[in-house]
């Protein structure tokens, strides 16, 4: 189901998930009116950053909790930088840098296949 986005009037952005064609165009949020943003379902950081989510938390590059550590020394080892790598073994990847971001595939392995035409 799509995700849309609504405004209240003091700015801060809800999202509510409804079929396709049938989301309202206002709705209530805790007692107030919230009118649709199409703006904000169409742009990125921009126009609605409390919404968009500068960070991919890789399920497939991680590993079990405890070679978490592990898997740290390897990445600084191997890149010369520290990947953030969450408590529970997932890798997060840099959704703008794609450079960066292949780098940190190819190093273990692994292909973006969601990168982009000029990316891995």
């Amino acid at each position: 189901m799509p995700t849309y986005c609504y405004r209240t009037a003091e700015g801060e952005i809800v999202e509510r998930f409804f079929q396709m064609g049938e989301a309202p165009p206002t709705l209530r949020v805790n007692g107030k009116k919230a009118v649709r943003d199409f703006r904000a379902e169409q742009c990125g950081p921009h126009a609605a950053p409390s919404t968009y989510d500068d960070r991919i938390w890789s399920n497939t590059m991680a590993v079990h909790p405890r070679q978490v550590g592990e898997l740290r020394k390897f990445y600084k080892d191997r890149l010369g930088y520290d990947v953030p790598v969450h408590a529970d073994g997932r890798v997060e990847l840099p959704a703008r840098s794609s450079r960066r971001r292949r780098e940190i595939c190819l190093c273990r392995g692994f292909h973006d296949f969601d990168a982009g035409y000029s990316d891995p």
